[in-house]
């Protein structure tokens, strides 16, 4: 009896989640990965919109689990590698496919020969300022002044001492002041140091990241922080008085915040390409006779940028459940 693992199963890079400190640097980042239209516009805000500001640029990703916050971030640190990385490489083919000859031409003009310094951490329910020091602390060397000052205060954070924003700001500036490389510092699950801001009513930590959006830059430094998020600021607060909640929702609007969720068309791309499929001639005819009958369905339900092409790829899901999915979007 013929099973269907016969003749499908899913694209490595699709059967699991991503970790950006594990996943840092793999392979993986660039080869296969798909850029959408949100993600496209996110690309060109971070590093060519943003490239000529002489301030820092602090942008949230916000979006539901599993929409691809953390891909999306693991392609953005491997195009920010040194250029003789093979990582850097293989990211920017995947971004030559999809970006227009102009936004690819800037953004490799944007992209330093020597790399940005990449600072990564997933935070916990911590104070911010945590997550920014151990994301500091990343790929950081133990020789020179700047990492001891980062051990000193990253000996604070394990042993759960008060860190003020004050010392977070001041150890971002001694790192701009002492590489010549742009600072690109990425927080995943950044909604729970803001959790842990609702459960200890600390506004200081929303106010950081305004101070570090407000950092003026000179002599060329650049600095770029992303922050993944599952909800908005004041989602995450829900708790607090509305006063409270309108100053913070007041705080993520002085950042740029992108919504990471994709409409339907993109969606059904994205299944159909983590799909891989080995399927005799007349199966693949039957598909598509099933993926037309589909396609005048959603006709009807005033879904009409979906083409026969994509529905016939997103096989073998069934297209009630994949039809409630898309309708979430």
């Amino acid at each position: 009896m013929a099973k269907l693992a016969n003749f499908f199963g899913i694209h490595r890079r699709f059967a699991r989640s991503i970790n950006l400190e594990r996943d840092f640097d793999s392979d993986d980042a660039g080869r296969g990965y798909i850029l959408t239209d949100r993600s496209i516009n996110l690309l060109t805000h971070i590093f060519i919109h943003s490239a000529e500001s002489r301030t820092a640029s602090v942008t949230t990703i916000t979006s539901v689990y599993g929409t691809g916050k953390s891909a999306f971030a693991n392609f953005l640190l491997s195009l920010c590698a040194p250029a003789g990385d093979p990582v850097r490489q293989i990211a920017l083919d995947t971004a030559k496919r999809s970006l227009t000859s102009l936004q690819y031409e800037k953004l490799v003009e944007n992209l330093p020969e020597q790399g940005f310094f990449r600072a990564i951490a997933t935070a916990q329910r911590e104070p911010l300022s945590y997550a920014i020091i151990r994301a500091l602390a990343f790929r950081t060397s133990t020789s020179t002044t700047l990492s001891k000052k980062i051990k000193n205060l990253l000996a604070k954070v394990k042993d759960g001492q008060i860190v003020a924003n004050s010392d977070a700001l001041s150890l971002i500036q001694a790192v701009l002041s002492s590489t010549d490389q742009p600072v690109i510092l990425v927080i995943d699950e950044l909604g729970k140091s803001i959790e842990y801001a609702t459960l200890h009513q600390r506004n200081d930590d929303l106010y950081l990241l305004q101070q570090i959006a407000e950092l003026s830059l000179c002599n060329g430094r650049s600095l770029h922080l992303v922050g993944l998020l599952h909800q908005s600021f004041a989602d995450y607060g829900y708790s607090l008085a509305t006063a409270q909640r309108n100053e913070w929702a007041k705080i993520q609007g002085r950042l740029r915040d992108f919504s990471f969720s994709s409409q339907p068309r993109q969606m059904t791309k994205l299944i159909g390409q983590a799909i891989a499929k080995s399927l005799p001639e007349k199966d693949s005819k039957r598909i598509s006779a099933w993926a037309k009958k589909w396609h005048k369905a959603l006709n009807q339900c005033s879904i009409t940028d979906i083409s026969i092409e994509l529905i016939a790829e997103a096989y073998p899901i069934h297209r009630s459940p994949l039809w409630f999915f898309l309708s979430l979007q």
